[in-house]
């Protein structure tokens, strides 16, 4: 395969794989549907105190004071590389999600194909095998310099990009999607479209149960994200997108449909006084809360609105809003609206972030008093923070300093109010994975860039003391933290995409 095919089969599976669809370059496909992006906001703490937000900037974003400033003692992070880590086999792998532990350690979930090995050439190598099967799905656990503790493997006879979560005891819950006569350890799903699965952190599997049945199939990936009781919260979509939460037994406590047919899947962030955020695409007119004291209905201008609606505990709408994307006029042009991948997490002042990559204008609270646009004509990363109230605040555009992002995949916000991006970056005929430190006010902290097409920052979780996990795929020979001290080469077995692991201070 010559190098520009080789970069178009990368690019198309990169783009099936994203749960949004690839930038302005490639059409979004419905049914693509698999993407991840980080979902572990319970754990972050609410600490801040908000301001109002501003009047769009020249340079197309909304300036305010610190919203998500938390701890002004808290050492910055200085993007340094820790150790990055490898591991797959001469099949395809990725790791798809990461949640970061108490003690320093993580826990990763992913997808495989026939078999895989986690520690290859060091003590205690661990290797999981499907059998038959084809399929599967894998959940690790690392102490904090990336050794593997244990390892295991689920049978789901599906191309999946499963999501995990820390509950308040310690314990871990991973979903995804599946097909009939998929397994768990050795809990058997003869029905199944899509699971869950509860481990011990000893790697013990607690429970595993397949969702309710849909009469339409699951078109996203899920997200997921711990309550406050040992509960979650998950979001997926069928014919339209949902955000349901489930008690520590797996039980389904309440459902609630949350967007009409759109090309952006929902994801979710869960607060740390046990409310959740659910922001998501939706098209036409859809109603939110009915039949309650705030019942609100939204309509659309085209396909490209998003919403965002927060939730209490007990499954009441709290609020919700519209997100307007609108085409923006350029040199006698019209050059297309979009938000083409996006991620939200919980403030820790008990507000949220909502991050991704857009082209046009993107107005958040249209109508409202706080109103805040920003504007591109390239695709670029953003983010936007919306108060506990679901007041808009500060918007702001996030340009690369050494190329386009294309997709960003993953967002946290750290204690000192810094944002940590993930995802990949395509320019001028180099492409790879991106992890990437922002100041509120658009100021580019440090971003380190692993030029190698195929590789791709899926998840991103922040650990102690300001360190920074991402996971993802990696294809032939990818470097990080080139001219570090840490500098470290992942190579994949008989050039197929295998997962990886980095730490960075």
């Amino acid at each position: 395969m010559t190098q520009n095919d080789a970069s178009g089969f990368i690019r198309a599976l990169s783009c099936a794989l994203l749960l949004s669809g690839c930038s302005s370059s490639t059409p979004p496909q419905e049914d693509a549907a698999m993407e991840t992006a980080a979902q572990h906001d319970a754990q972050r703490n609410d600490q801040a105190t908000a301001s109002e937000g501003g009047a769009l900037n020249e340079a197309g974003s909304s300036e305010a004071g610190s919203d998500l400033l938390a701890d002004s003692s808290v050492q910055p992070s200085t993007g340094a590389l820790r150790w990055a880590k490898a591991a797959g086999s001469d099949s395809a792998q990725a790791a798809t999600d990461v949640a970061s532990l108490v003690g320093g350690g993580s826990v990763v979930v992913g997808r495989f194909e026939d078999d895989v090995t986690f520690g290859a050439g060091e003590p205690g190598a661990i290797g999981l095998s499907l059998g038959e099967a084809v399929q599967g799905t894998f959940i690790a656990r690392y102490d904090g310099v990336g050794r593997v503790i244990w390892a295991k493997a689920g049978q789901v006879n599906a191309g999946t990009a499963p999501v995990v979560t820390v509950t308040t005891d310690g314990g871990f819950v991973m979903a995804g999607l599946c097909r009939d006569g998929a397994a768990i350890g050795t809990v058997a799903l003869p029905v199944c479209q899509a699971f869950i699965a509860r481990y011990l952190d000893d790697g013990s599997l607690v429970w595993a149960k397949a969702l309710k049945a849909t009469a339409a199939p699951y078109r996203s990936n899920l997200a997921i994200a711990a309550d406050t009781t040992g509960g979650f919260y998950l979001a997926g979509r069928t014919d339209r997108s949902f955000v349901a939460h489930y008690d520590k037994s797996g039980a389904e406590d309440w459902v609630r449909a949350v967007g009409a047919s759109s090309y952006v899947f929902p994801r979710l962030a869960a607060h740390a006084e046990g409310t959740v955020t659910v922001v998501g695409g939706f098209e036409g007119t859809m109603t939110l809360g009915e039949g309650e004291p705030e019942e609100t209905t939204l309509t659309s201008v085209g396909d490209n609105d998003l919403f965002v609606a927060r939730y209490a505990s007990s499954g009441v709408l709290l609020h919700a809003q519209r997100v307007a994307v609108d085409d923006m006029p350029y040199r006698g042009v019209s050059l297309p609206g979009r938000v083409y991948s996006m991620d939200v997490t919980s403030a820790p002042n008990g507000g949220s972030v909502l991050a991704g990559t857009y082209s046009g204008i993107v107005t958040f609270g249209p109508g409202h008093p706080a109103e805040t646009k920003i504007q591109s004509e390239n695709t670029v990363p953003f983010a936007v923070y919306f108060k506990a109230d679901g007041a808009p605040g500060w918007a702001q555009t996030y340009p690369s300093p050494t190329g386009e992002i294309e997709n960003v995949r993953a967002v946290a916000v750290d204690a000192d109010g810094s944002i940590r991006m993930a995802g990949d970056w395509d320019s001028n005929g180099k492409a790879g994975a991106f992890l990437a430190s922002y100041e509120e006010s658009g100021v580019v902290q440090w971003e380190h860039r692993m030029n190698a097409v195929g590789s791709i920052g899926y998840s991103v979780a922040l650990g102690q003391g300001g360190s920074t996990t991402m996971v993802g795929q990696f294809w032939n020979t990818t470097v990080f933290g080139e001219n570090e001290t840490n500098e470290t080469t992942l190579i994949s077995p008989a050039g197929q995409p295998s997962i990886f692991l980095a730490r960075y201070d």
